[in-house]
Protein backbone atom coordinates (compact mmCIF):
# COMPACT_ATOMS: atom_id res chain seq x y z
CA UNK A 1 0.00 0.00 0.00
CA UNK A 2 1.65 3.53 -0.94
CA UNK A 3 2.33 6.09 1.29
CA UNK A 4 -0.09 8.98 2.40
CA UNK A 5 2.97 11.01 0.47
CA UNK A 6 3.12 9.25 -2.51
CA UNK A 7 -0.74 8.87 -2.59
CA UNK A 8 -1.14 12.92 -2.12
CA UNK A 9 1.37 13.21 -5.13
CA UNK A 10 -0.88 10.63 -7.21
CA UNK A 11 -3.89 13.26 -5.99
CA UNK A 12 -1.92 16.12 -7.91
CA UNK A 13 -1.10 14.48 -10.80
CA UNK A 14 -5.00 13.66 -11.34
CA UNK A 15 -5.89 17.19 -11.21
CA UNK A 16 -3.26 18.58 -13.03
CA UNK A 17 -3.72 15.73 -15.70
CA UNK A 18 -7.64 17.26 -15.51
CA UNK A 19 -6.33 20.92 -16.14
CA UNK A 20 -4.22 19.82 -19.37
CA UNK A 21 -7.47 17.55 -20.75
CA UNK A 22 -9.46 20.89 -20.48
CA UNK A 23 -7.16 22.22 -23.09
CA UNK A 24 -6.87 19.38 -25.30
CA UNK A 25 -8.37 18.97 -28.61
CA UNK A 26 -10.22 15.80 -27.91
CA UNK A 27 -12.06 17.83 -24.81
CA UNK A 28 -12.47 21.03 -27.68
CA UNK A 29 -14.15 18.51 -30.14
CA UNK A 30 -16.48 17.07 -26.91
CA UNK A 31 -17.74 20.38 -26.11
CA UNK A 32 -18.18 21.45 -29.87
CA UNK A 33 -20.23 18.56 -30.08
CA UNK A 34 -22.43 19.11 -27.39
CA UNK A 35 -22.91 23.26 -28.14
CA UNK A 36 -24.35 22.25 -31.36
CA UNK A 37 -27.76 20.69 -29.37
CA UNK A 38 -30.38 23.35 -28.74
CA UNK A 39 -30.31 24.59 -25.34
CA UNK A 40 -33.72 22.99 -24.22
CA UNK A 41 -35.23 24.30 -20.95
CA UNK A 42 -34.71 22.79 -17.79
CA UNK A 43 -38.43 21.48 -17.70
CA UNK A 44 -38.48 20.44 -21.24
CA UNK A 45 -35.53 18.06 -20.61
CA UNK A 46 -37.33 16.56 -17.34
CA UNK A 47 -40.18 16.49 -19.65
CA UNK A 48 -38.18 14.27 -22.03
CA UNK A 49 -36.81 12.05 -19.14
CA UNK A 50 -39.63 11.42 -17.78
CA UNK A 51 -41.32 10.24 -21.11
CA UNK A 52 -38.07 7.95 -21.25
CA UNK A 53 -35.05 7.89 -18.61
CA UNK A 54 -32.32 6.47 -21.23
CA UNK A 55 -32.72 9.45 -24.37
CA UNK A 56 -29.13 10.50 -24.64
CA UNK A 57 -29.37 13.74 -26.87
CA UNK A 58 -32.52 14.88 -28.54
CA UNK A 59 -33.63 17.15 -31.32
CA UNK A 60 -36.43 17.76 -34.07
CA UNK A 61 -36.45 15.86 -37.58
CA UNK A 62 -34.99 19.28 -38.83
CA UNK A 63 -32.78 19.61 -36.18
CA UNK A 64 -31.55 16.04 -36.91
CA UNK A 65 -30.99 16.43 -41.18
CA UNK A 66 -29.22 20.50 -40.83
CA UNK A 67 -26.82 19.63 -38.14
CA UNK A 68 -26.25 16.45 -38.43
CA UNK A 69 -27.10 15.17 -42.25
CA UNK A 70 -29.06 12.28 -39.94
CA UNK A 71 -32.72 11.22 -40.52
CA UNK A 72 -35.34 10.11 -37.84
CA UNK A 73 -36.16 6.60 -38.63
CA UNK A 74 -39.67 5.97 -39.12
CA UNK A 75 -40.21 3.90 -36.69
CA UNK A 76 -38.72 6.61 -34.02
CA UNK A 77 -40.33 7.43 -30.65
CA UNK A 78 -41.56 10.79 -30.72
CA UNK A 79 -41.21 12.82 -27.33
CA UNK A 80 -43.25 16.00 -26.57
CA UNK A 81 -41.79 19.52 -25.18
CA UNK A 82 -42.89 22.80 -25.02
CA UNK A 83 -43.21 25.50 -27.45
CA UNK A 84 -42.98 28.94 -26.99
CA UNK A 85 -46.47 30.53 -28.50
CA UNK A 86 -47.37 26.96 -29.58
CA UNK A 87 -48.83 24.07 -28.24
CA UNK A 88 -46.25 21.41 -28.13
CA UNK A 89 -43.42 19.73 -30.54
CA UNK A 90 -41.79 16.72 -31.23
CA UNK A 91 -38.45 15.41 -30.77
CA UNK A 92 -36.61 12.64 -31.20
CA UNK A 93 -33.15 10.60 -29.40
CA UNK A 94 -29.93 10.17 -31.33
CA UNK A 95 -30.52 6.83 -31.16
CA UNK A 96 -33.44 6.62 -33.24
CA UNK A 97 -31.11 8.84 -36.14
CA UNK A 98 -29.96 7.16 -38.89
CA UNK A 99 -26.54 8.57 -41.21
CA UNK A 100 -23.08 7.55 -42.28
CA UNK A 101 -22.59 5.86 -39.08
CA UNK A 102 -24.16 4.21 -36.12
CA UNK A 103 -25.71 6.77 -33.19
CA UNK A 104 -23.65 4.46 -30.86
CA UNK A 105 -20.11 5.21 -33.13
CA UNK A 106 -20.70 9.12 -33.00
CA UNK A 107 -20.88 9.14 -29.54
CA UNK A 108 -18.10 6.94 -29.29
CA UNK A 109 -16.39 8.82 -31.54
CA UNK A 110 -16.88 12.31 -29.60
CA UNK A 111 -16.22 10.67 -26.59
CA UNK A 112 -12.91 8.55 -27.41
CA UNK A 113 -14.75 4.80 -26.46
CA UNK A 114 -17.57 6.42 -24.18
CA UNK A 115 -17.56 8.91 -21.35
CA UNK A 116 -17.58 5.83 -18.81
CA UNK A 117 -15.17 3.39 -20.34
CA UNK A 118 -12.21 1.81 -18.96
CA UNK A 119 -9.53 -0.03 -19.12
CA UNK A 120 -8.87 -2.91 -16.99
CA UNK A 121 -11.28 -6.79 -16.26
CA UNK A 122 -13.63 -7.10 -13.86
CA UNK A 123 -16.20 -9.79 -13.57
CA UNK A 124 -19.56 -9.91 -13.05
CA UNK A 125 -19.11 -11.94 -9.74
CA UNK A 126 -16.66 -9.51 -8.56
CA UNK A 127 -19.40 -6.60 -8.83
CA UNK A 128 -22.45 -8.85 -7.47
CA UNK A 129 -19.79 -9.59 -4.24
CA UNK A 130 -19.54 -5.51 -4.00
CA UNK A 131 -22.84 -4.93 -3.87
CA UNK A 132 -24.05 -8.30 -2.00
CA UNK A 133 -22.25 -6.77 0.77
CA UNK A 134 -22.97 -3.11 0.11
CA UNK A 135 -26.73 -4.82 0.92
CA UNK A 136 -25.59 -5.93 4.20
CA UNK A 137 -24.55 -2.37 4.90
CA UNK A 138 -28.25 -1.21 4.20
CA UNK A 139 -27.07 0.32 0.82
CA UNK A 140 -29.54 -1.08 -1.61
CA UNK A 141 -28.09 -0.97 -5.44
CA UNK A 142 -29.90 -1.27 -8.54
CA UNK A 143 -29.86 -1.39 -11.95
CA UNK A 144 -32.02 1.46 -13.88
CA UNK A 145 -32.08 2.52 -17.29
CA UNK A 146 -29.81 5.49 -18.16
CA UNK A 147 -28.73 7.40 -20.40
CA UNK A 148 -25.33 7.70 -22.68
CA UNK A 149 -24.15 10.08 -20.26
CA UNK A 150 -25.37 9.20 -16.94
CA UNK A 151 -23.55 6.45 -15.27
CA UNK A 152 -25.18 6.35 -12.03
CA UNK A 153 -26.65 8.39 -8.81
CA UNK A 154 -26.91 7.60 -5.14
CA UNK A 155 -29.77 8.79 -2.80
CA UNK A 156 -30.55 8.93 0.78
CA UNK A 157 -34.37 8.63 1.49
CA UNK A 158 -36.55 10.73 4.61
CA UNK A 159 -36.58 6.84 6.07
CA UNK A 160 -32.80 6.51 5.88
CA UNK A 161 -33.10 4.54 2.91
CA UNK A 162 -30.19 4.57 0.72
CA UNK A 163 -29.78 3.60 -3.11
CA UNK A 164 -27.38 3.47 -5.20
CA UNK A 165 -28.43 3.27 -8.85
CA UNK A 166 -26.00 1.79 -11.55
CA UNK A 167 -26.53 1.97 -15.95
CA UNK A 168 -28.15 -1.09 -16.95
CA UNK A 169 -26.45 -0.82 -19.94
CA UNK A 170 -23.08 -0.85 -18.68
CA UNK A 171 -20.89 -3.33 -18.14
CA UNK A 172 -19.28 -4.56 -14.68
CA UNK A 173 -15.82 -2.78 -14.52
CA UNK A 174 -17.60 0.34 -15.39
CA UNK A 175 -20.45 -0.01 -12.96
CA UNK A 176 -17.92 -0.64 -10.69
CA UNK A 177 -16.17 2.29 -10.82
CA UNK A 178 -19.42 4.37 -10.63
CA UNK A 179 -20.34 2.36 -7.59
CA UNK A 180 -17.23 3.66 -5.78
CA UNK A 181 -18.05 7.03 -7.10
CA UNK A 182 -21.32 6.94 -5.65
CA UNK A 183 -19.94 5.30 -2.45
CA UNK A 184 -17.23 7.65 -2.64
CA UNK A 185 -20.26 10.65 -2.13
CA UNK A 186 -21.63 8.47 0.68
CA UNK A 187 -19.06 7.54 2.97
CA UNK A 188 -16.89 11.25 2.45
CA UNK A 189 -20.38 12.87 4.04
CA UNK A 190 -22.12 14.63 1.12
CA UNK A 191 -25.18 13.04 1.92
CA UNK A 192 -25.04 14.58 5.46
CA UNK A 193 -24.26 12.53 8.18
CA UNK A 194 -25.30 9.09 8.88
CA UNK A 195 -24.70 5.69 10.84
CA UNK A 196 -24.59 2.80 9.10
CA UNK A 197 -24.51 -0.51 10.78
CA UNK A 198 -23.80 -4.33 10.00
CA UNK A 199 -24.89 -7.47 10.87
CA UNK A 200 -22.07 -10.44 10.29
CA UNK A 201 -22.05 -13.95 11.53
CA UNK A 202 -18.87 -14.87 12.74
CA UNK A 203 -18.10 -18.32 13.64
CA UNK A 204 -16.66 -19.45 17.01
CA UNK A 205 -15.30 -22.78 17.31
CA UNK A 206 -16.21 -24.06 20.66
CA UNK A 207 -14.93 -27.38 20.53
CA UNK A 208 -11.34 -27.76 17.59
CA UNK A 209 -11.87 -31.59 17.40
CA UNK A 210 -15.49 -30.92 15.94
CA UNK A 211 -15.72 -28.56 13.67
CA UNK A 212 -19.35 -28.55 12.94
CA UNK A 213 -20.57 -28.04 16.61
CA UNK A 214 -19.72 -24.05 16.29
CA UNK A 215 -21.51 -21.01 17.80
CA UNK A 216 -22.84 -18.89 15.69
CA UNK A 217 -23.03 -15.09 17.34
CA UNK A 218 -23.82 -11.67 15.65
CA UNK A 219 -21.25 -9.03 16.38
CA UNK A 220 -22.73 -5.65 15.04
CA UNK A 221 -20.18 -3.28 13.27
CA UNK A 222 -20.92 0.34 12.85
CA UNK A 223 -19.89 3.26 10.80
CA UNK A 224 -19.80 6.92 11.48
CA UNK A 225 -20.36 9.45 9.10
CA UNK A 226 -20.30 12.91 8.99
CA UNK A 227 -21.92 15.41 7.23
CA UNK A 228 -19.26 17.52 5.11
CA UNK A 229 -20.32 20.34 3.47
CA UNK A 230 -18.51 21.41 0.45
CA UNK A 231 -19.34 22.57 -3.31
CA UNK A 232 -20.58 20.73 -5.77
CA UNK A 233 -17.61 20.50 -7.83
CA UNK A 234 -15.51 19.46 -4.77
CA UNK A 235 -17.90 17.05 -4.44
CA UNK A 236 -17.25 15.67 -7.80
CA UNK A 237 -13.47 16.27 -7.31
CA UNK A 238 -13.39 13.93 -4.15
CA UNK A 239 -16.02 11.27 -5.19
CA UNK A 240 -14.16 10.60 -8.33
CA UNK A 241 -11.07 10.53 -6.85
CA UNK A 242 -11.75 7.81 -4.02
CA UNK A 243 -13.49 5.98 -7.13
CA UNK A 244 -10.00 6.37 -8.87
CA UNK A 245 -7.61 5.28 -6.10
CA UNK A 246 -9.46 1.78 -5.50
CA UNK A 247 -9.65 1.37 -8.97
CA UNK A 248 -5.73 1.83 -9.18
CA UNK A 249 -5.78 -1.21 -6.74
CA UNK A 250 -7.13 -3.61 -9.19
CA UNK A 251 -5.65 -2.27 -12.45
CA UNK A 252 -9.01 -0.46 -13.84
CA UNK A 253 -7.87 2.53 -15.46
CA UNK A 254 -10.62 5.28 -15.84
CA UNK A 255 -11.56 8.24 -17.32
CA UNK A 256 -11.40 10.10 -14.24
CA UNK A 257 -8.87 13.19 -15.61
CA UNK A 258 -11.58 13.78 -18.38
CA UNK A 259 -14.82 13.42 -16.19
CA UNK A 260 -13.11 15.99 -13.33
CA UNK A 261 -12.06 18.02 -16.72
CA UNK A 262 -15.79 19.31 -16.61
CA UNK A 263 -15.48 19.86 -12.98
CA UNK A 264 -14.81 23.90 -11.95
CA UNK A 265 -11.01 23.29 -11.01
CA UNK A 266 -9.99 27.05 -9.19
CA UNK A 267 -8.07 27.34 -6.46
CA UNK A 268 -11.12 28.55 -4.61
CA UNK A 269 -12.76 24.99 -4.99
CA UNK A 270 -9.37 22.87 -4.75
CA UNK A 271 -8.88 24.38 -1.41
CA UNK A 272 -12.51 22.85 0.03
CA UNK A 273 -11.47 19.17 -0.61
CA UNK A 274 -9.66 17.18 1.81
CA UNK A 275 -7.11 14.66 0.74
CA UNK A 276 -6.81 13.25 3.91
CA UNK A 277 -10.30 12.32 3.53
CA UNK A 278 -10.35 11.06 0.33
CA UNK A 279 -7.56 8.37 1.02
CA UNK A 280 -9.43 7.52 4.48
CA UNK A 281 -12.75 7.18 2.66
CA UNK A 282 -10.99 5.23 -0.43
CA UNK A 283 -9.15 2.76 2.20
CA UNK A 284 -12.43 2.85 4.11
CA UNK A 285 -14.47 1.69 0.80
CA UNK A 286 -11.62 -0.71 0.25
CA UNK A 287 -11.36 -2.58 2.90
CA UNK A 288 -15.25 -2.97 3.99
CA UNK A 289 -16.45 -4.13 0.62
CA UNK A 290 -13.25 -5.23 -1.49
CA UNK A 291 -10.54 -6.37 0.18
CA UNK A 292 -11.99 -10.02 -1.08
CA UNK A 293 -12.63 -9.38 -4.81
CA UNK A 294 -8.89 -10.68 -5.46
CA UNK A 295 -9.96 -14.16 -4.56
CA UNK A 296 -12.70 -14.26 -6.92
CA UNK A 297 -10.30 -13.57 -9.62
CA UNK A 298 -7.91 -15.89 -8.42
CA UNK A 299 -5.46 -13.20 -7.76
CA UNK A 300 -3.52 -13.17 -4.66
CA UNK A 301 -3.30 -9.95 -2.23
CA UNK A 302 -1.16 -9.40 0.70
CA UNK A 303 -3.05 -9.76 4.03
CA UNK A 304 -4.08 -5.85 4.59
CA UNK A 305 -4.38 -4.26 8.16
CA UNK A 306 -8.07 -4.13 9.07
CA UNK A 307 -8.87 -0.78 10.86
CA UNK A 308 -12.08 -0.74 10.78
CA UNK A 309 -13.86 -3.38 13.40
CA UNK A 310 -15.85 -1.46 15.67
CA UNK A 311 -17.06 2.14 15.34
CA UNK A 312 -15.22 3.88 12.47
CA UNK A 313 -15.53 7.43 12.68
CA UNK A 314 -13.85 9.16 9.53
CA UNK A 315 -12.71 12.27 11.39
CA UNK A 316 -10.57 10.84 13.90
Amino acid sequence: MKSPSQTFTAIDELLQRSRKHMHSEEFKKFIEFLGRFPDYAYFNRMLVYLQNPEVTLFGSHTFWQSNFNRIVRDDAKPYIVLVPFGPVGLVFDIMDTEGHVSPEDLLNEVTNGGPFSVKGSFTEAQLEAVIKEAYQWGIEVIYVPANYFLAGNVRKFGNGKITIGLNKNLGPAENFATLLHEMGHLFAGHLGGMQLTRKREQQNQQDQQNQQNQNKKTRKEHVSIFYHYVSKDAEEIEAETISWLICRRFGIGTKSAEYLAKCNLSAEVLSEISRELMIKVADMIFQLFCKDLFKLNGKIVRKEKEPFRNLIDIFS
